[in-house]
């Protein structure tokens, strides 16, 4: 995982003891919703059943995924993307 600035990319590694539960939550929700992303893209015509198939074969962090991994993924992915489109309509952000 990376942060990006204006300046120079850096690049995540090993999260300290103090923020590794959290660091956790987010980079799974992450992968999750960026493998799902991604599958959309490789195979438009995927149906549901066959993409979670595919999708329980996988571990992130060393751990298996569930349905409801990704359930929860979706809608944390929603939340986050429904706050940025109301700041977006409402606040004007410098240039």
């Amino acid at each position: 995982m990376y942060i990006e600035t204006d300046h120079a990319r850096y690049l995540l590694g090993v999260p300290s003891k103090k923020y590794r539960r959290e660091f956790i939550a987010f980079f799974k929700s992450h992968r999750i919703i960026q493998r799902l992303v991604s599958s959309a893209k490789r195979e438009p015509e995927l149906q549901y059943r066959d993409f979670l198939k595919e999708f329980l074969t996988i571990d992130i962090l060393g751990s298996p995924v569930s349905e409801q991994d990704l359930w929860d993924s979706v809608r944390f992915t929603y939340s986050i993307v429904s706050k940025l489109a109301y700041y977006i309509a409402h606040f004007r952000f410098p240039s």
